[in-house]
């Protein structure tokens, strides 16, 4: 962790970014009765990834880091889950599932890579 400057360069705080833009984007299309329920879940959920990322980094524990890092994993699994029932309801395609799913399951293998070091 000493390496790095800033959270900011960290792959992993990066890719979550990707993904919260992308879940953002899938999210814009939900109809508006969504918009406090489904819309909001999966946006904070997608932000909390970063954001766990950055707040474990800040804290220079690896104790702590991994902690965060933990937690940035459930959101990651919660953010799933929000677009697989987004997609049972038919709010997304198929291939859009498919396509976050990729950035998902990548985010997910780095944070494992992270939490069994």
């Amino acid at each position: 962790m000493s390496e790095v400057a800033s959270f900011k360069d960290l792959l992993l705080w990066q890719k979550g970014i990707l993904i919260v833009k992308r879940t953002y984007n899938i999210s814009n299309a939900l109809p508006m009765e969504e918009q406090y329920g489904l819309v909001n879940q999966m946006r904070r959920s997608s932000t909390s990834i970063p954001a766990g990322v950055a707040e474990g980094w800040g804290r220079k524990s690896t104790k702590t880091y991994v902690q965060h890092i933990r937690i940035a994993l459930r959101s990651l699994f919660e953010l799933h889950t929000h677009l697989v029932v987004a997609n049972e309801w038919g709010f997304i395609t198929e291939d859009e599932i498919v396509s976050i799913e990729k950035q998902i399951n990548e985010e997910g293998k780095m944070i494992q890579t992270l939490i069994e070091k």
